[in-house]
């Protein structure tokens, strides 16, 4: 028997024709049906509208004294989730000259995420900041990703994260948190802060600057400061003066005491990593010791107190007390985020093109720069020549050979009152002997 197929593409309703004349694609009369969207691979078929169903009661706030008079002024419908979020009041302000309900009937205004397939409703936020009322429903309701806006023309336009509102309860407190217009900082950040005694106890090597200020932007992956270094302990010692050690490696050459390169410096405080497992463990914890008057003499280091060592344990030298051994960040974060900046990238193009900036570098490496600072006294080498010509005439860069390096920065810092007085920042600055140097009396000069 032959079979009669008509496929609705046309999405079209004709009542105009006898339906025996109605064309394949149009149809003579349909209710609660739909053709534009397909709910199976038979696209362009006739098929029923999904219907409506009712919300069991005691869904939103069952059991509250307030729940039968709450309304719903406003909704949105995600069907990627199959979710649907609806805000509920029970204010009934009607103007800004209205009073302000902070409790009992009239502030109670909830947002909520209802799951139409678990049929289970999530509180999203409640509290009487949310100042519905049911006078100004919620006509502008948009949803991207996972941010909620809405607006009801009574308060200003606002939003939420429906992820943070789901996994938090009570995320959402206040206005300031929902508005989309945010209040401007009314005043700079500040990039420094108190050690406090919390600080103090996530890292003792704080403890005798407790109370003080410091810098918020910290280098936590070197060890030890860039006029320090390191050296292995050869020998076991128990409660000595007098440590054996080998393998020392102090890249920038003081030479404030000695007429060797690569030794430890009179007054250089002590830290010690253990050795255990095969391998340095642990973060630096701090002997109390500095370098004796005695120095360093044919592997032996002498100081000031006694200390307690393991063969293998490394001996820090003027070690670094924000050395953090269990970071697992990008050890060279600072320098590429600033890396797209005046100074981008220099290392890589100076050595390449620039004799100045080759040489510039060179000699800041000596000096224990690394990364942004590097890369910006190289910069500043390669574009000033008589800068270049006294750097080249120092025995520094003759010999390779360096006296003191000052890394020393002052930040205003609160004073009584609460008022923070502005003092000029140290700039970093490369000192040389003046009877070795014939620019010494007034150095290579600020390069920052």
């Amino acid at each position: 028997m032959a079979e009669v197929k008509n496929a609705f593409i046309k999405s079209k309703m004709n009542r105009d024709l006898d339906a025996r004349l109605i064309p394949s694609g149009e149809y003579r009369e349909a209710f609660n049906a739909q053709i534009s969207r397909s709910e199976g691979d038979d696209v362009g078929a006739l098929e029923n509208i999904l219907g409506n169903s009712i919300v069991p009661s005691g869904v939103f706030e069952d059991g509250q004294s307030y729940a039968d008079n709450l309304t719903a002024i406003g909704y949105t419908v995600d069907e990627r989730s199959n979710c649907i979020y609806v805000f509920l009041t029970d204010g009934t302000r009607s103007s800004n000259s209205d009073a302000y309900v902070k409790s009992g009937d009239g502030s109670n205004h909830f947002i909520y995420q209802y799951d139409v397939a678990t049929t289970t409703a999530t509180k999203l936020v409640e509290g009487p900041f949310l100042n519905f009322s049911k006078n100004f429903p919620i006509y502008g309701v948009n949803l991207i990703e996972n941010l909620l806006f809405f607006t009801d023309n009574f308060n200003q336009p606002r939003k939420i994260n429906i992820d943070k509102a789901i996994s938090s309860s009570g995320y959402y407190y206040n206005e300031d948190q929902i508005s989309v217009s945010k209040y401007s900082p009314w005043q700079p950040i500040d990039l420094y802060q108190e050690i406090t005694a919390d600080r103090v106890a996530a890292n003792p090597l704080l403890t005798a600057a407790q109370g003080e200020y410091d810098s918020s932007m910290r280098d936590v992956v070197s060890k030890f400061l860039p006029n320090g270094g390191t050296a292995t302990v050869s020998v076991a010692a128990t409660s000595s003066t007098a440590i054996d050690i080998s393998n020392i490696n102090i890249p920038f050459y003081q030479r404030t005491q000695t007429t060797s390169d690569n030794v430890p410096q009179v007054g250089m405080t002590v830290g010690v990593i253990g050795f255990s497992g095969g391998k340095l463990r642990g973060p630096i914890v701090d002997t109390g010791a500095k370098v004796s008057s005695t120095g360093y003499a044919a592997g032996v280091v002498n100081l000031d107190n006694p200390i307690t060592v393991d063969v293998d344990d490394q001996l820090v030298f003027n070690f670094n007390h924000y050395y953090n051994d269990s970071y697992a960040g990008d050890s060279r974060f600072l320098e590429d985020k600033f890396g797209a900046g005046r100074f981008s990238s220099f290392a890589d193009k100076l050595a390449g093109g620039s004799p100045q900036g080759a040489a510039g570098l060179a000699f800041g490496r000596d000096l224990g720069l690394e990364g942004d600072r590097l890369n910006q006294f190289a910069s500043v080498i390669a574009n000033d020549r008589d800068l270049y010509n006294q750097m080249a005439l120092t025995n520094f860069m003759k010999q390779r050979e360096i006296d003191e390096l000052s890394y020393d920065t002052q930040r205003g810092l609160p004073t009584g009152g609460g008022n923070r007085t502005p003092a000029p920042a140290d700039p970093i600055t490369a000192a040389y002997n003046p009877a070795d140097n014939p620019y010494g009396s007034f150095g290579i000069g600020n390069f920052v």
